[in-house]
């Protein structure tokens, strides 16, 4: 492409801090489009503007990054919504890069979005018509909480309230893909496992302050009440002055932030204030977002921290209290990163009291960073970390959680599965995203941090397929097993004997012989392996192996992902995801896998996670030994059911149902 650039004034519209009326550096870039001549635009001094382009065309202009398309031949960027493509000249956009060893990928290019201008809220209405999914799809997950259709991301407010669990969570329901406008879905449940899905708990109000989308947040129980906090949004636009709180490379827009509550009124819907509950950020910080309230209770006070970040500094959480959870004073933030750390903006903060401990946690920048948390302790509106953070998830795809404590006083964290296949494959599969198992937070008292999914889970286990204890597991000899299941929960433990590494070789199985003689030999296998592959000596093959290595004290799930353009059924790479986990002094390694179709969800000893997608059919299980001998003290394997079954009321792991008119939507 060519580029052409001239310095260009134009007003700044919002209230950011630190913008500048200064000139600025403007790029467009033609590309080619069948039905049109368009092209982008951005500015390259860093400070975002709305302007009015030629022929009235609006653009955000911010940093060598286009987020407005500008379409000639009388063709607006609203009715242009298959040019979606934004342009960058420079390499370094968005935010500094994170360290590696954390995990982070490098900053994301601007995806694929529909223009900062399209009209977000048209398609919101209280009971949508959710399309019938087609029940031969073998990549959508069963057992993973998620919506009938459309697109879900962030877990909003889970609670227990009545005797009875809530979900709220972002959605999309007219396409399985983010855009403007998104609103909160919402499903109860009596098991956490089963879940009753109810009309949308909140929509934008046009022409409100929420008017171009209900952003994420929190459920608090309020004397009985269910009662949501959130964030509302504006776009900024030449001829809509908003005050400019955060601008998103990934969003492709600068926008307004503020806090917003609701409460569940005697007729079943939620009802919003007429204002927001906090307006505007603090004064004397130079912030780069304001969002993601969470919320709870300290003694007679009610405790918010909103995700932020403060300029050449980092990330941070902004800590707020109340009396009432309508009047809010600003403390402080609780904790400052480093920006060349730990990203320069901190979504969906959570703070968990666990025994003696204290863990924030935080989703830094963008969903293709991994969540941090760090263990230490908060008093007086201080959080002070005890050494580094880590990682609470070791995969790719699991992004801003959120939590509640429920009537056994277990705290419970939900997560964001996200895809990562095409937008154009979820959007024609009809579906995309989905949260996490259900997890019971915990700390032992030496401050490692304890994972483990719910009891209820047992509830899903449909047919009992294996049961084998005491037996060896020989070196380079996999052990294969008559499983043909895309949903499959397996529970194994495993001494070491004298084995470097162990496996769970997920796939449609061959015999033990074909294995062996698809080993790679002296020529290779025709792709390169993964270091987990190459361990084990297994051949690259389109399924997934979970993999401890001894040595190095590594976990990691080794899978096959599409290529970002080739759809889901053709092969792209090898890819693998992992992390530390040390074994005390003769532990043996304890693995609970959870196959849901494309979902895989690895606990290892309850003190690492590891959760990945990928995106074939794999149906069958092995266990493999290398570099030596193992022994395996018990294998259990179960087909497992549907959250879409009806509730087990009589089982003796259920609750008793109560009557609860809050849930009576």
């Amino acid at each position: 492409m060519q580029a052409s650039a001239r310095v260009v004034g134009g007003p700044v519209l919002g209230s950011l801090p630190g913008l500048h009326r200064a000139a600025s550096l403007e790029v467009e870039t033609p590309f080619k489009h069948p039905r049109s001549s368009c092209r982008a635009k951005g500015s390259g001094d860093g400070h975002p503007r709305v302007v009015s382009g030629t022929d009235g065309c609006p653009l955000l202009v911010q940093k060598y990054t286009f987020f407005g398309v500008k379409c000639e031949g009388g063709r607006s960027a609203r009715q242009q919504r298959s040019v979606r493509s934004p342009f960058s000249v420079s390499a370094s956009v968005a935010e500094p890069p994170v360290k590696e060893a954390l995990g982070f990928d490098a900053p994301l290019p601007a995806p694929e979005l529909l223009s900062v201008f399209d009209s977000p809220s048209p398609f919101v209405v209280t009971s949508p018509e959710y399309p019938t999914l087609s029940t031969d799809d073998n990549h959508r997950p069963t057992y993973h909480f998620q919506p009938p259709a459309g697109f879900m991301n962030d877990p909003n407010g889970p609670a227990f309230i009545g005797g009875q669990y809530h979900i709220f969570y972002q959605h999309n329901p007219a396409r399985a893909a983010w855009n403007w406008g998104v609103c909160w879905g919402h499903a109860v449940s009596s098991d956490l496992v089963h879940w009753e899905h109810r009309p949308l708990a909140l929509t934008p109000t046009p022409g409100g302050y929420d008017q171009d989308g209900v952003f994420s947040g929190c459920c608090v129980n309020n004397d009985g009440i269910p009662t949501l906090l959130y964030t509302g949004v504006q776009v900024a636009t030449p001829d809509r002055p908003v005050n400019v709180t955060s601008v998103s490379q990934l969003l492709g827009a600068a926008f307004s932030e503020v806090q917003c509550m609701a409460t569940l009124g005697p007729d079943g819907k939620f009802s919003k204030g007429l204002a927001p509950v906090i307006s505007t950020p603090p004064a004397g910080l130079d912030i780069v977002g304001f969002r993601d309230p969470y919320v709870w209770r300290e003694g007679n006070e009610w405790m918010m921290l909103l995700g932020s970040g403060i300029k050449e500094q980092g990330g941070t959480a902004l800590l707020y209290k109340s009396p009432d959870l309508h009047k809010w004073e600003f403390v402080q933030p609780i904790h400052i990163g480093d920006h060349t750390e730990t990203g320069t903006m901190w979504e969906c903060p959570i703070l968990l009291k666990l025994g003696k401990w204290h863990i924030l946690s935080v989703s830094p920048d963008n969903p293709a960073n991994p969540i941090l948390y760090w263990i230490g302790s908060f008093s007086n509106g201080t959080f002070v970390p005890y050494g580094a953070p880590r990682r609470l998830d070791l995969g790719n795809v699991c992004y801003a959680p959120n939590s509640c404590i429920d009537g056994k006083g277990r705290q419970l964290v939900w997560s964001w599965i996200q895809e990562v296949r095409s937008e154009e494959a979820s959007v024609a599969a009809g579906y995309a995203g989905c949260l996490t198992l259900p997890r019971v937070l915990s700390m032992l008292d030496d401050g490692r941090l304890i994972q483990e999914p719910v009891e209820e889970m047992k509830l899903l286990r449909d047919r009992h397929l294996v049961h084998e204890t005491d037996f060896a597991l020989r070196s380079a000899r996999p052990r294969t097993f008559n499983v043909h299941t895309g949903t499959l929960e397996i529970e194994v433990e495993i001494e070491r004997g004298g084995a470097d590494a162990v496996g769970i070789d997920i796939r449609e199985t061959p015999t033990e012989d074909e294995v062996l003689e698809s080993e790679c030999g002296p020529e290779g296998c025709g792709l390169e392996a993964t270091r987990a592959q190459r361990v084990l000596r297994t051949d690259p093959h389109e399924g997934v192996l979970v993999s401890y290595d001894y040595k190095k004290q590594w976990l990691e799930v080794a899978w096959w992902q599409p290529g970002p353009d080739a759809g889901t059924d053709s092969p792209g790479e090898l890819v693998s995801k992992g992390g530390p986990l040390t074994l005390d002094e003769g532990e043996n390694l304890k693995l609970r896998v959870f196959l849901d179709r494309s979902v895989v969800e690895v606990f290892a000893n309850s003190r690492a996670v590891l959760t990945t997608r990928m995106y074939r059919n794999v149906i069958g299980a092995a266990l493999i030994a290398k570099g030596g001998d193992a022994v395996v003290k018990q294998v259990d394997m179960w087909q497992m059911g549907s959250m879409w079954d009806p509730q087990l009321k009589d089982s003796p792991l259920v609750p008793q149902l109560k009557d609860n008119p809050y849930v009576s939507i």
